[in-house]
């Protein structure tokens, strides 16, 4: 009846309060810094989320905020904080690049590509 110490439940007590420590260098603080630190859903720091990144293919470990890997003159950075896909130059499929479109995510239904901006939808400035 009575919780007898017997030398399995010492050496479980003992295995479950032993503190497992590793030799603590600059290399291992910035490694979990990387992955634990405050910026752990932004790991490489370029400001857009790592969930986002990662949803786009982009490298979560390497800043590239400032790539534009869609060539539609929007960078990543924009584009994550507009809404728009990376990886699309046109996100709304509305004929208008990204970079170029006041609304990237709505689609402007009066534009035209061959517009010589008569009714008032702006498309070449």
């Amino acid at each position: 009846m009575f919780n007898t110490p017997t030398p399995r439940r010492v050496a479980a007590a003992l295995a479950a309060a032993t503190l497992v420590t590793a030799p603590l260098t600059v290399a291992s603080l910035a490694e979990a810094a990387r992955h634990h630190g405050s910026h752990r859903g932004d790991w490489d720091r370029d400001r857009m989320p790592n969930r986002w990144e990662l949803q786009y293919g982009l490298d979560a470990h390497k800043p590239n905020a400032r790539q534009d890997p869609d060539n539609d003159g929007s960078r990543n950075l924009r584009e994550y904080r507009e809404g728009t896909n990376p990886l699309d130059a046109d996100t709304d499929s509305d004929g208008i690049q990204d970079g170029d479109d006041a609304n990237p995510t709505v689609p402007d239904e009066t534009y035209q590509p061959t517009d010589d901006g008569t009714d008032g939808d702006n498309p070449n400035i």
